[in-house]
């Protein structure tokens, strides 16, 4: 038997049942999001995150074993400078507390570039169904 690193989406559902997030401002969200937009425009990112896409073929499953270590790598020093861990469940996290400021139209927009940088559509609608739906405002 041999953990995984990064967790598998049983751990990740476990990571949110049992600990609350770190929360974000909106400014707070609107840095973090435009620190990660560079970290994923750097070219070694890009073509890790685009080949490991390429080689999913739109596997959701084989999508989170192959993308989501690049994203992490990735993702990582602003998810820890922002108090979130640098691993699977502190994606999902940070992800999570973007959701309260998706009101907000310039976070909403750069939040949109950088997820479309990393997710796929078969992530997208995967992670939808893990997470609650925002708080109205």
């Amino acid at each position: 038997y041999q953990r995984r690193v990064h967790g598998t989406l049983s751990e990740c559902l476990f990571f949110f049942a049992m600990q609350a997030p770190p929360t974000l401002t909106s400014e707070q969200a609107l840095a973090a999001v435009k620190e990660i937009n560079v970290a994923l425009d750097q070219a070694d990112a890009a073509q890790k995150i685009q080949q490991a896409k390429d080689m999913a073929q739109g596997n959701p499953m084989m999508l989170m074993a192959t993308l989501m270590p690049h994203a992490v790598a990735t993702l990582g020093p602003t998810l820890t400078k922002y108090g979130f861990t640098a691993d699977q469940p502190g994606v999902f996290a940070f992800l999570g507390a973007l959701r309260p400021h998706e009101h907000n139209s310039e976070v909403a927009a750069v939040a949109a570039e950088m997820k479309g940088k990393f997710l796929t559509p078969e992530l997208t609608a995967m992670m939808a169904m893990m997470m609650p739906p925002p708080a109205t405002q």
